[in-house]
C-alpha cells in the first residue's frame, strides 16, 4: 500500500520491469516496425522530371501599360500592371492564372488600402464589406491575410469587372505562373 509508486520509478533504471505485460508486448511491435520502416524512408528517391513551364496564354509585356502610368505615379504603388490594364486584358491574365488571383480592398474615399509607407489605411469595415461582397457574388475565400487587407480566392473570369468596378476594391492581382530558376 505504501510501496514505491511505479510512476516515480525511472524506465533507465528498471527497463521493462514493471510495466504490464500488453505494454511490453505493444513497445516491441512498435520498435521492430519503426526498425523496418525507418531504413525505407532514408533511402534516396529518384530526382523528380522537371516540370514543363506552363503556356499561359497571356503576355504581359507585349501590352504597352507603362505608358498608361501617370507621372505622378511612376515609382509609386500604383506603377503596377493591374492598375492600368483594360477589364479586358486583366481578364485575360485572370483566365491565364486560372481565376486564382489576389483581391486587396479599400476605403470606398481612399485611393488604396495601404499607403505608400505599407500601413493599412482600410477600415475593418470596408474590408469586412469588400469580402461580403465577395461572398455574396457566390465566391470562396481560400486565404485572408493578416497584416494586409487583402484575399486569395479563384475568380469566375466573367466577374473580373464586376469585382474590379466596386469601390471597396483596391486591387486584382492575378497569380500568374512564375519562372523557374534552375
Amino acid at each position: 500500500m505504501f510501496g514505491v509508486s511505479p510512476c516515480n520509478q525511472s524506465p533507465r533504471d528498471h527497463g521493462t520491469e514493471g510495466l504490464p505485460p500488453q505494454s511490453v508486448r505493444w513497445l516491441a511491435a512498435l520498435l521492430t516496425g519503426l526498425t523496418l520502416v525507418l531504413p525505407a524512408c532514408s533511402e534516396e528517391q529518384p530526382p523528380a522530371e522537371p516540370e514543363e513551364p506552363v503556356p499561359t496564354g497571356f503576355d504581359l509585356d507585349a501590352i504597352d501599360w507603362r505608358s498608361r502610368v501617370p507621372d505622378e505615379d511612376r515609382g509609386t504603388r500604383y506603377d503596377s500592371p493591374w492598375y492600368w490594364l483594360t477589364d479586358a486584358e486583366l481578364s485575360a491574365a485572370v483566365a491565364a492564372a486560372g481565376g486564382r488571383v489576389s483581391i486587396g480592398f479599400k476605403d470606398p474615399n481612399e485611393r488604396g488600402g495601404v499607403d505608400e509607407e505599407g500601413r493599412v489605411i482600410c477600415s475593418p469595415a470596408s474590408e469586412a464589406a469588400g469580402k461580403q461582397f465577395l461572398r455574396d457574388l457566390g465566391l470562396e475565400i481560400e486565404l485572408e491575410f493578416v497584416f494586409a487587407p487583402a484575399v486569395t480566392l479563384v475568380v469566375p473570369v466573367e466577374l473580373v469587372p464586376v469585382i474590379r468596378s466596386n469601390p471597396l476594391i483596391d486591387y486584382i492581382d492575378p497569380a500568374l505562373p512564375g519562372v523557374r530558376w534552375d
